[in-house]
């Protein structure tokens, strides 16, 4: 049996995968999330065998720094996936070095270098080592294919560094401005799917690790923050395309169900009955009804469920919604197994 723990991450992600004596964690939502949440069940587990942060965003690696500052987890830790910033400066930059000690003044950026040292002192990790599209690992029984980022993503981060830090900056400041949440939750799912995207996404998000985990033919997609852009090109690769869809258990929407990271190309290019969304609801108005709508519609033939890690989605759907569109479940859960 997999098991797949939905921890309850605040506005962000964190994922505890589990199968027989083998176990992944992916993300760990923001710094609280460790004593409220991870403490508990890491606590059971004799190994951690990989632990992932797909990319610098408070909500995503804030858990993790508490995780390795409880001095339990870390003989525990096998190995790690995570692309910092010096990384970047080692690995991707060849005529251009990032100013670390200016850059880390902000949260996101700060962590990202608290984590790094951290990693280096404990040995588990090691700065060379960039996570990439294409490379693939087996733990166990367990297959996991990284599909993103790609090389030319990192570049650009890389590149363009200073922007991308006023750029979270500004996120951070206007994050509950962000969304069309006032507007658009009010309206039905049939106003909304026809909904033209603004795909105009962080370069840091744009770097998500991405990954395709396969256990006993099950298929998996977490998908961290990354850019719809990402998705359909690392999906084509595959050979998948909207006549021979990827065919998933388990689907992670990017960025918590933003409107901004999906759109009806890629989610035709994908075969799901179970989409994930990962947020509290308090921050940017996370998920989108608009993505959601288009989900529902695009799969109004076959039963599907939308699982949530909090019943945000209460007041999302209006009667009309659940009337015309019967085939669809919002549930919340905290363990899914498959």
């Amino acid at each position: 049996m997999i098991e797949i723990h939905f921890i309850k991450a605040n506005k962000g992600d964190s994922f505890l995968i589990k199968y027989k004596n083998a176990s992944i964690l992916i993300d760990g939502g923001t710094r609280g999330v460790y004593n409220t949440e991870l403490k508990k069940k890491l606590k059971e587990l004799t190994k951690i065998d990989l632990v992932v942060i797909t990319h610098i965003d408070d909500d995503h690696i804030g858990g993790i720094i508490n995780l390795f500052n409880d001095d339990r987890n870390n003989s525990k830790v096998k190995k790690v996936f995570f692309n910092s910033g010096s990384s970047l400066e080692k690995n991707i930059i060849e005529e251009r070095e990032i100013n670390i000690d200016e850059i880390c003044e902000e949260k996101s950026f700060k962590q990202g270098e608290t984590l790094e040292k951290k990693l280096l002192q404990l040995g588990i990790w090691k700065r060379e080592e960039i996570i990439l599209g294409t490379q693939k690992i087996e733990i166990e029984e367990i297959e996991i294919e990284v599909l993103s980022p790609l090389k030319k993503d990192l570049e650009v981060l890389s590149n363009n560094w200073d922007i991308e830090r006023k750029k979270y900056i500004n996120e951070i400041k206007n994050e509950e401005l962000k969304s069309g949440k006032l507007i658009t939750k009010y309206k039905d799912i049939d106003e909304l799917i026809n909904y033209s995207e603004d795909m105009n996404i962080t370069a840091i998000n744009k770097t998500s690790i991405v990954l395709l985990i396969t256990i006993k033919g099950k298929k998996m997609l977490f998908t961290g923050d990354t850019s719809e852009e990402n998705l359909k090109e690392a999906l084509i690769k595959l050979g998948y395309s909207k006549e021979n869809p990827i065919k998933l258990d388990l689907f992670k929407l990017p960025h918590h169900g933003s409107k901004n990271n999906m759109s009806k190309e890629l989610i035709e290019m994908i075969d799901c009955k179970m989409y994930l969304v990962s947020t509290n609801g308090k921050s940017h108005g996370h998920p989108d009804k608009e993505i959601l709508a288009k989900i529902i519609d695009f799969n109004k033939d076959k039963n599907i469920e939308i699982v949530f890690n909090y019943s945000v989605f209460d007041n999302i759907f209006s009667d009309k919604d659940k009337e015309k569109y019967r085939k669809f479940e919002c549930k919340e859960k905290q363990i899914i197994q498959l």
